[in-house]
């Protein structure tokens, strides 16, 4: 008897699992043919309310003609509605164990080279700026253990359910780090002509294309007084450096762009970079990281 329940719920299983890939393969096709854009978007937003989880790359496959026709709009509709992979942004990210390999990598090589030009990180930056800061989780490592005197800290992120959740931990824990609901793409408004020690943009510019991307480079680094760092989706098979124009990575609809390139055109000089074509974890991008002086 346990030999035939066993076969039988064996079978169960392998069904069901037959039945999950079924509908990631097929719901969207299916859907696609059958519900207007505006309608399967309202049902991704619906869904994502209600605890369900969409994962890539069934949102690019649903949402496929405004992925191609628009990126830029396609992925501040994910973020802005905390969808797909915005949605493992959660308060769990917060704490220096926690942190990603690739940012921590970054903040060392910026408080390298900060030493090499006469500057302690710890006790001469008076201003960091976070450009798609999230949950504001990096913000926070840079505030107690790279730039503990800093006095002001902030971050612009278009993912409002993520800015309110940060906010309300960084006020429980006595941070002096302001998050801001705001579009990365319209960060002049932000900053407000004002000019910050250190500026990061960490995972963004891969969800801009490369006109946008170029533009939110070039108003950084006009708004940097010392140094910016930049992490962006490392090309697999060749350094960015070397790329003509940017490219798309087709699971998830993401710009691998030559930062170097604009950078320069934004009338800066890259003192630091690191070309990483494999994951450093797993379940990761691999980062392309900069750091760039302005003009």
């Amino acid at each position: 008897m346990d030999v035939i329940l066993s076969s039988t719920c064996s079978g169960a299983v392998g069904r069901n699992s037959q039945m999950k890939d079924w509908v990631k393969k097929v719901a969207p096709a299916v859907m696609q043919r059958t519900l207007p854009l505006w309608l399967r978007m309202r049902l991704v937003v619906w869904t994502g309310r209600r605890g369900f989880r969409w994962h890539f790359p069934l949102p690019t496959d649903l949402l496929r003609e405004l992925a191609d026709s628009e990126p830029n709009a396609f992925h501040r509709f994910l973020w802005s509605n905390h969808l797909a992979y915005a949605a493992g942004y959660e308060l769990s990210r917060f704490g220096s164990e926690k942190l990603e390999p690739s940012r921590r990598m970054l903040l060392d090589d910026m408080q390298q080279y900060l030493r090499t030009q006469g500057v302690a990180p710890e006790c001469e930056v008076n201003s960091v700026f976070d450009a798609g800061c999230s949950l504001g989780h990096v913000l926070r490592f840079a505030e107690t253990e790279v730039f503990c005197s800093a006095t002001r800290l902030r971050g612009v992120d278009v993912d409002r359910y993520a800015v309110e959740a940060g906010s309300a931990y960084l006020k429980e824990a006595g941070s002096r780090i302001e998050l801001i609901t705001g579009d990365v793409g319209q960060i002049e408004r932000y900053m407000a002509g004002e000019k910050l020690d250190v500026v990061l943009c960490c995972g963004v510019l891969m969800y801009f294309d490369q006109a946008m991307a170029a533009r939110v480079v070039k108003a950084l680094l006009t708004r940097t007084k010392v140094i910016a760092g930049f992490i962006c989706l490392a090309h697999p098979e060749k350094d960015n450096g070397t790329l003509a124009s940017s490219a798309i990575r087709p699971l998830d609809c993401g710009f691998i762009h030559n930062i170097d390139a604009m950078v320069q055109c934004a009338g800066g000089r890259v003192v630091s970079r690191r070309w990483i074509p494999r994951p450093l974890v797993a379940e990761t991008s691999p980062p392309y990281m900069i750091l760039a002086k302005p003009q």
